[in-house]
């Protein structure tokens, strides 16, 4: 009847979440077991700076495989920022997919399904996590039924445990990607309130009146339980 009523649901972050984060993404698909030069995208590069210190646990290049999803670095992360390039399915949930690193060039490609994050053993808790991020993902097809409010991962996420859940409707560039992120989690970390760093990121980028904004800030959007 009111969604002022909503409020009292949402779920704040704890004021240690900084201590336990989970980064993961940039595919390198092909990328030489053996090669030690890995190009870095500039969204992990400055989430890396950001949350800088011994509770962040990067994945990427060849290491970002299925497996990781199942270490309790992963299950236990009060932060979670996925910057992997994948599609949520309107139509069909399950058919989301999130793309991992392939070993080498005749390796299979290999996706993260919402199946993937159901099957993985939470403990009683449930997932830690007060917030998750899809910032590379975009929306396929259309719903089935305007009654069908399932979302491919974020529904999962959410039934897992966790507290909020941002996803992107369109993959936007690296580097503004990062731009948006590196100022929602600075305001973050100021106010403690996803929803009103979300809100006061996306007015600051509607304020600014350059209209090649639009694509790096009305895409995100926020999922709460």
């Amino acid at each position: 009847m009111n969604l002022a009523a909503a409020v009292k649901y949402r779920q704040e972050l704890a004021q240690d979440y900084r201590e336990n984060v989970f980064l993961a993404g940039n595919p390198q698909a092909g990328q030489d077991l053996f090669s030690y030069d890995m190009s870095v995208s500039t969204e992990i590069a400055a989430l890396t700076d950001i949350f800088v210190g011994p509770g962040l646990h990067i994945v990427q290049g060849v290491a970002l495989r299925k497996d990781e999803f199942h270490d309790t670095r992963f299950i236990g992360a009060s932060l979670i920022h996925l910057a992997i390039q994948g599609t949520l399915d309107l139509a069909f949930p399950d058919r989301s997919r999130l793309l991992m690193s392939r070993a080498s060039n005749d390796s299979v490609l290999e996706y993260l399904s919402p199946q993937d994050i159901r099957a993985v053993d939470f403990e009683a808790g449930g997932l830690k996590a007060g917030l998750v991020v899809l910032s590379r993902t975009a929306v396929l097809a259309d719903g089935r039924s305007g009654f069908d409010n399932r979302l491919g991962f974020v529904s999962d996420f959410l039934e897992a445990g966790a507290g909020n859940v941002i996803a992107s409707v369109w993959s936007g560039g690296d580097i503004e990607t990062a731009a948006f992120m590196r100022e929602f989690y600075a305001d973050l970390e100021s106010t403690g309130d996803v929803a009103k760093a979300l809100s006061r990121t996306r007015m600051r980028r509607i304020e600014s009146g350059d209209e090649a904004n639009f694509k790096s800030w009305a895409g995100f959007q926020l999922f709460i339980r």
